[in-house]
């Protein structure tokens, strides 16, 4: 990207487009797929969706981010072009998601490059705006993801390291949330005896913040998805690292402090 592109940057730092714009200025830059965004005409007539592309065309041009030059061909605002680009062929895609105890929870895609990146909320509905955030390059981006986790206070008290499996993790936070009375059984077996149990159990039985921060790779020859979740509730903070290397998935919980969330966190960017 040049310096007057960067210039456009800094003024609009952020894009609202519908599932179906998106899919609209992809086909113009030829992009073929939109990861976080779907096919948001899945189960449509034809008719419907030749009246919500004509729809999306009118507004797209209304609001300046196409514009008919001579013979009929259209031209493309650099930015939304080059946004959709970087949804359609990044380097690396990241997903974050955020849940509060007892709340359905937040989803946002990031796409990366070393030049530009774009950030944006998991697509739900086809006509609904998301908003898309534009950043100069990985480090601003690792810094609007770190925003978002939202995690801070707690601290390593103590030494605590547990080795269990993934399908006791998710029993234990399930019990959390629906069956309270099954929680101290469900966070036992969990922890296995090892210590641990009843922090975890503080932890889950007030009112938490859960973040998982994984990275998505497109080459074949790397891992699918790596990446880490932090737990924090009563008074403690925790990582979680999974591990894929069996048919079952093991989780390694640790005690961990806000500095380190953030390492881990900008290194999964690769920064």
């Amino acid at each position: 990207m040049d310096s007057n592109q960067n210039k456009i940057l800094r003024k609009r730092a952020t894009l609202n487009l519908t599932p179906i714009e998106m899919t609209y200025i992809a086909r113009l830059v030829g992009a073929e797929t939109l990861f976080g965004i779907g096919d948001p005409f899945f189960g449509w007539l034809t008719g419907e969706i030749k009246e919500a592309w004509s729809a999306a065309h009118q507004d797209l041009k209304a609001r300046g981010l196409i514009e008919e030059g001579a013979g009929g061909r259209l031209r493309l605002d650099v930015v939304a072009g080059g946004a959709v680009a970087v949804c359609s062929s990044p380097e690396e895609r990241l997903i974050l998601k955020v849940k509060e105890k007892g709340e359905d929870g937040r989803s946002f895609i990031y796409h990366k490059t070393q030049g530009l990146c774009v950030g944006h909320p998991l697509a739900i509905e086809a006509s609904e705006q998301i908003t898309l955030t534009l950043f100069e390059g990985p480090e601003e981006m690792g810094e609007n993801i770190i925003s978002i986790a939202g995690i801070s206070g707690g601290g390593r008290s103590a030494d605590i390291r547990i080795r269990s499996n993934m399908d006791a993790l998710w029993k234990a936070m399930d019990a959390a949330e629906i069956n309270p009375a099954g929680l101290a059984v469900a966070v036992a077996e969990l922890c296995r005896g090892r210590k641990g149990s009843e922090e975890l159990l503080k932890t889950l039985r007030g009112d938490y913040r859960f973040v998982l921060a994984a990275k998505l790779a497109d080459r074949v020859e790397e891992k699918p998805l790596w990446g880490v979740a932090f737990l924090q509730g009563g008074g403690y903070l925790w990582e979680i690292v999974p591990d894929f290397s069996d048919e079952r998935i093991a989780v390694d919980i640790s005690l961990t402090t806000p500095e380190d969330v953030r390492k881990r966190i900008l290194d999964i960017i690769g920064v």
